[in-house]
């Protein structure tokens, strides 16, 4: 008796330790929401045409995660403690002065559509 509750302690201890860390789940949902958001906000451009623009504001940061936005040619890679990899419309984009690869800022942005090229700034 007294062994069979001694093994069932030190298996709840094992357990507790083994995984009852702090998941990273929440912070690599907010990373994963904003990358949602910039894809929402690149096909609103594209489908409302040419002149349309939108703004967001990426945070400075988001707590216990670095996190890095980068626009390709089709996509966009959003890196926290996980990276998301999110298709956008395949359309050109640009940051104002160079085509993609780039790294979006983390401020407020403007997402606006120049003559079926949308431009990031």
């Amino acid at each position: 008796m007294v062994s069979t509750i001694l093994v069932l302690l030190f298996v709840l201890v094992f357990y507790v330790s083994a995984f009852g860390r702090t998941s990273t789940v929440p912070k690599d949902l907010e990373v994963e929401q904003l990358c949602n958001s910039i894809v929402a906000k690149i096909s609103s451009v594209v489908q409302y045409g040419d002149g349309f623009s939108q703004n967001m504001t990426l945070p400075a940061s988001i707590p216990t995660t670095n996190y890095t936005i980068t626009v390709y040619n089709t996509s966009i890679i959003c890196r926290g403690s996980s990276d998301f990899v999110k298709t956008h419309p395949a359309v050109a984009l640009s940051n104002g002065t160079s085509a993609p690869p780039f790294t979006l800022p983390k401020r407020t942005i403007s997402i606006s559509n120049n003559r079926a090229t949308i431009v990031i700034t």
